[in-house]
């Protein structure tokens, strides 16, 4: 194990994902910082995390309250001068086409797609798959297998420290790393360890596609269910996932195959310029199984004194979902992710643990 001969502060920070890494980065600058995780970026495909496999694209959070979309908004303002500024990171600036199931949306204001460079309300005869309303603005995407080991070589650059090790609690992990915090950037693992037991995270069930496609811009349909929510996110690189499903209490690791002909079907629906009529002629590069961290109550960024007197930051949970009487419920656009908030996040951490020091 790397010994530290800093005299800065010790924080651990359990977790590489996109969240652990953003947060490790920023908390750099100040402190004497080593991640402590099971899965590294670059290691062979596995389920038992979920940054690799997402679509990583940049957009706001519907009913978030004026935090989160502080962290939302300072993690878009990162990711559009990356991509300007920092191409190898992969961050890529695109258009977004966006389709809503409500049937007026131009009366409202505030929101985040209010700010979005070249936001415009898309004509009726630009509305696809039945939509009630539309949108038109440019975001960023990020192509996950390039983003993480870059994010981790600035992070290597910054003085960061790795470890790989598996551990059932935040205070195993701080007896492993002795440090002054310990950042919980466990993901789905908030759920399983000991000492935090977050009974509202749940491990949501995605499948999506990647596929050569040359498309321009992104496609997304929101539909009137999550079983309807359908996208064409391009890569910037002759290649786009195309998706999506969120199935709840299903952890089968698996492709389904009916589910992969579901998304054709729906994807050449909405992007017929792009998407292949007959499924056969779809030039699938990979099939793409993801569980992602979902939380009832949203994004958890706090400050914690555990049981055993061990300063905690958490910082997980980066979806927005209900939970009630045995059965989903789910609101309209009510979605997000860890790149999503990850810059502000990373922010909103340090500012924490600068607090407990």
């Amino acid at each position: 194990m790397p010994i530290s001969t800093s005299n800065k502060p010790r924080v651990t920070v359990l977790g590489s994902g996109v969240v652990g890494l953003t947060a490790a980065l920023e908390l750099a600058k100040t402190y004497d910082v080593t991640i402590v995780a099971r899965n590294m970026p670059g290691d062979p495909p596995s389920l038992g995390w979920a940054s690799p496999w997402a679509g990583a694209m940049w957009f706001g959070v519907d009913g978030s309250t004026p935090a989160q979309k502080k962290m939302q908004r300072a993690s878009f303002d990162k990711f559009w001068k990356m991509a300007e500024t920092m191409p190898e990171s992969s961050a890529k600036r695109i258009d977004v086409f966006d389709f809503q199931n409500k049937t007026d949306i131009s009366g409202e204001s505030g929101l985040w797609y209010n700010f979005m460079p070249n936001f415009r309300y898309l004509e009726a005869s630009e509305l696809r798959l039945g939509a009630g309303s539309g949108m038109f603005y440019t975001s960023c995407v990020i192509t996950p297998d390039t983003y993480l080991p870059w994010l981790q070589a600035q992070c290597v650059e910054a003085g960061v420290r790795f470890i790989r090790q598996e551990v059932t609690s935040l205070r195993q992990a701080a007896q492993f790393v002795p440090c002054e915090v310990i950042v919980n950037a466990s993901g789905n693992g908030a759920k399983f360890l000991v000492d935090v037991n977050d009974e509202t995270c749940h491990m949501v069930r995605g499948q999506v596609m990647l596929v050569k496609c040359a498309a321009p811009a992104i496609h997304i349909s929101h539909g009137k269910h999550w079983s309807e929510y359908t996208y064409v996110l391009p890569r910037g690189d002759g290649t786009a996932i195309i998706g999506g499903i969120k199935e709840f209490d299903d952890v089968e690791p698996a492709p389904k195959e009916w589910l992969r002909k579901s998304i054709h079907e729906r994807c050449r629906k909405l992007l017929p310029e792009y998407i292949p009529e007959k499924f056969e002629d779809l030039e699938i590069v990979r099939d793409q199984v993801g569980f992602r961290p979902e939380r009832e109550d949203s994004v958890r960024v706090e400050r914690e004194l555990l049981p055993s007197g061990q300063k905690a930051v958490h910082a997980y949970g980066a979806f927005f979902i209900v939970f009630s009487c045995a059965r989903w419920l789910i609101g309209e656009g009510l979605t997000g992710g860890g790149y999503v908030y990850s810059w502000g996040m990373a922010a909103e951490v340090a500012r924490l643990v600068d607090a407990s020091l």
